[in-house]
């Protein structure tokens, strides 16, 4: 067996549907639909699918990680590409990534990591002192419940309406 096939036995993670894109792509309209009453139709419509296929499942091979069992570990992904939920997903991101910048502990990327450290004065990390980083993805984020994640960032987007641009455009 392979071991793609392994990580899609975890039925807590992953369920198997079937492959009639029409019947995936009719729910997941009807669902954005449900949720979307309050849009203006034109912006509902822009999120509407036609013509969408089931996501792509693939794997990445975690070459910088230490080898188990003489494999090194996979990172399953699952490609939303030209799928029915795609342009929510865009959509969620917009948003999302915007209120990021009212979280008061987060980083971008590496660049402004290094950006942060070479203004750091010398012996801010002098003596005793170590600096490190955790890999909070893989460390954190497993640990945060879905649901208070969905609701702390509802009460957020309330927090900050008029600030946030909620329409993707």
């Amino acid at each position: 067996m392979n071991r793609l096939s392994i990580i899609v036995q975890d039925t807590e993670t992953y369920k198997k549907v079937e492959s009639k894109k029409n019947k995936i792509e009719n729910q997941a309209n009807r669902l954005i639909k449900n949720v979307c009453k309050g849009l203006p139709r034109g912006q509902m419509q822009k999120l509407l699918s036609t013509g969408s296929r089931p996501a792509q499942f693939q794997a990445f091979v975690k070459d910088h990680k230490n080898k188990t069992d003489e494999f090194f570990p996979l990172r399953p992904i699952a490609s939303v590409k030209n799928t029915p939920v795609e342009k929510v997903d865009w959509l969620l991101s917009e948003v999302l990534t915007q209120l990021v910048e009212f979280v008061p502990a987060n980083i971008k990327n590496s660049s402004e990591v290094r950006s942060g450290l070479e203004k750091l004065d010398p012996n801010v990390l002098s003596g005793e002192k170590t600096f490190f980083s955790l890999d909070v993805i893989n460390a954190l984020y497993p640990s945060i419940k879905i649901d208070f994640g969905i609701s702390r960032q509802s009460l957020n987007l309330l927090n900050y309406t008029g600030t946030i641009l909620t329409t993707g455009a």
